[in-house]
């Protein structure tokens, strides 16, 4: 597949904005772009919507995978999907509409000169809007914990990327065990560590306005977690995230 583009959006209860997002994807036209949903168990109608999305687009692919298993193992499954389909490159992105498919081509581009293009939220002021103040400075002080503790400098907890496939082994992903959403520092650590490029385009990202986070308070104890374990093999058994 010569320069295909394949879009991953994990889905769990977003069908009040599902249709919306693919219908936005849509409109930008991009050549040989598909579209690939993995859902994890949806019961609000969500498959309903993807089901009716198929019947108008012949590029949508719906990876029902039948319960909560983790928005990290939503994005592995979904990485191995687009290696076994042969795609070049990979975008991934969040369902509830906070991330603007018109950022599109501007990661496209940036990722003719990096493997990896991050989306990131810290480039720009007012980067962030309608968040409240409180979910702005968590994100902050994660950033910062992330950044003193693993020495990335690059967003780590936004999933909006792209992933330049053709460059990037599949094995390097095989040391990720993340399930949660310790997944995106995790990956992009790792991948650092296996020699993988990463750059950044700047971004603006606005709340969400239909539907609720899935983001739990067991997710934080596992980011914890996921971070204390990391930190200890990157100073203790490198060796074992690397890929020879």
């Amino acid at each position: 597949m010569k320069n295909k583009i394949l879009v991953l959006i994990p889905t769990y209860n977003e069908f009040e904005n599902i249709g919306t997002l693919i219908r936005e994807i849509e409109r930008l036209r991009i050549p040989d772009l598909d579209i690939l949903v993995v859902d994890d168990g949806s019961y609000d109608g969500t498959i309903d919507a993807l089901k009716r999305l198929c019947l108008s687009y012949d590029n949508i692919f719906v990876l029902e995978r039948g319960g909560k298993k983790g928005i990290g193992s939503a994005h592995l499954d979904g990485i191995n999907w687009a290696y076994q389909k042969g795609y070049n490159r990979l975008i991934t992105m969040d369902a509830d509409l906070t991330h603007s498919p018109s950022y599109f081509k501007d990661l496209i581009k940036a990722s003719e000169k990096y493997d990896l293009v991050v989306a990131s939220r810290h480039l720009l002021k007012n980067s962030m809007i309608g968040w409240s103040l409180k979910r702005k400075v968590i994100t902050f002080l994660n950033h910062l914990l992330v950044r003193l503790a693993l020495g990335l400098k690059v967003d780590t907890s936004n999933s909006f990327r792209i992933y330049r496939l053709d460059r990037i082994s599949k094995r390097l992903f095989e040391p990720i065990s993340s399930n949660s959403y310790s997944f995106f520092f995790e990956s992009l650590k790792i991948l650092e560590m296996n020699g993988v490029i990463i750059g950044e385009v700047p971004v603006v990202m606005i709340e969400r306005r239909k539907g609720s986070s899935k983001l739990r308070a067991s997710d934080f104890f596992r980011h914890f977690l996921v971070m204390a374990r990391l930190i200890f093999k990157t100073y203790f058994f490198r060796d074992s995230l690397l890929v020879r």
